[in-house]
């Protein structure tokens, strides 16, 4: 199948990336979208990229791009050649080097370049460098995955540049260190936009420093347009002795409460240090959907500052060790709720280790989230009462 590049005329273009395969070689020519002059968005589907013929000489037209990295495979003029063929050597690291006309797009306005995570393959390699959007200071939305480096200081300078970032979405990889306690005010940079709507900082790691988030929501900070802040991932909700991420601390959640008023989903897993007043959840006022969780949480606490938010449409809760069976039943007195989602939280009993509760839709009624939970909570008492008979038998 020979590569097909799309029309000249075209202002949008889905490409799907040519397979080698053992015995096919599908060649791709040098620069094969250099004469699109009117493409504006380009997305690389069906196929991540695997081929750096692909990105070179892109249009400077583009306003969208989009792609899915696997690595490349280059001819290496500093080895000897083989008997079979010239020798060669893999690029794990998609940068500016090796994808410069990436960098030169200063028309874009949507950037995402993710990692492919294919399984029975060495993808955990690689790498999407920060190099490539130092000059990119018009982006309006961010998406890098598995960000290369060991100082996230590059990212972060160029974001202190991209004033008019709307929706930023980075994932570190465990390449990267935080920063030190004297830079660790760069961090204000993730923040750096007024125009945020969402901020995605998922990290299986330790990218963003602990205690990060008082310069991020600094007093006087103003976020007006911030609907979405997801912070943490599932992965470290356990974490403890390491402390990955964790960048509320004392006085951080209401200097958050302070700088957001408009926002809606609020992510925090293991993203909370016990010095953090859990209490100030309760000035979240606008936020309908939450996922909290990690066990420096104090689970009391937690449903203390939830019974304040009525507004709560969707709830998780999730590695949080403290948070017993008493704590589940206040939050029967949420009774907005349209979700409720309650795992991995140790002091649970029999049918409460594990809640997924949903408005339940019959011909006579509907029996809402919280009337589940409480009949749920009357079988947790009924199943310990019973026990407990049984073994004064």
């Amino acid at each position: 199948m020979a590569w097909k590049p799309p029309d000249v005329s075209c202002s949008f273009a889905t490409v799907c990336v040519p397979r080698n395969s053992f015995w096919e070689e599908r060649a791709v020519p040098k620069a094969p979208l250099r004469g699109l002059t009117n493409l504006r968005e380009l997305c690389f589907v069906r196929n991540p990229v695997d081929k750096l013929e692909l990105l070179q000489d892109l249009p400077p037209s583009l306003t969208r791009l989009e792609l899915i990295w696997l690595g490349a495979i280059v001819p290496d003029p500093d080895a000897p050649a083989y008997f079979y063929g010239p020798a060669t050597k893999s690029i794990d690291v998609l940068d500016a080097e090796a994808a410069p006309s990436i960098a030169q797009l200063t028309a874009l306005r949507r950037l995402h370049l993710l990692c492919a995570q294919l399984e029975n393959t060495n993808t955990e390699a690689l790498r999407i460098c920060p190099s490539l959007v130092q000059q990119l200071q018009q982006l309006q939305e961010l998406r890098l995955d598995h960000i290369a480096g060991c100082s996230p200081t590059m990212l972060l300078d160029a974001l202190q540049s991209m004033t008019q970032m709307q929706h930023l979405e980075l994932h570190f990889s465990s390449d990267i260190y935080p920063l030190e306690d004297e830079e660790m005010q760069q961090y204000a940079a993730l923040t750096a936009s007024s125009q945020l709507t969402c901020l995605k900082l998922l990290d299986d790691n330790d990218g963003v420093a602990y205690g990060a988030a008082q310069y991020m929501f600094a007093a006087g900070k103003q976020l007006p347009k911030l609907k979405q802040l997801h912070l943490g991932s599932y992965a470290i909700r356990w974490a403890a002795d390491n402390e990955p991420l964790k960048p509320f601390g004392e006085g951080d959640i209401a200097r958050l409460a302070a700088a957001c008023p408009a926002l809606e989903h609020f992510q925090a897993i293991g993203a909370i240090q016990g010095a953090a007043d859990i209490g100030s959840l309760a000035q979240l006022t606008a936020v309908t959907q939450m996922v909290i969780g990690g066990v420096e949480v104090d689970g009391s606490q937690l449903a203390a500052a939830l019974l304040q938010l009525q507004q709560l449409r969707e709830l998780e809760i999730t590695g949080t060790p403290s948070f017993g069976a008493a704590d589940l039943v206040r939050l029967t007195r949420l009774t907005n709720l349209r979700r409720l989602a309650v795992d991995a939280c140790e002091q649970l009993p029999g049918v409460l280790d594990e809640v997924f509760l949903a408005p339940m839709v019959s011909p006579a009624d509907t029996i809402s989230v919280s009337e589940q939970l409480r009949s749920l909570c009357m079988r947790a008492v009924a199943q310990s009462i019973l026990h407990l008979e049984e073994e004064d038998q």
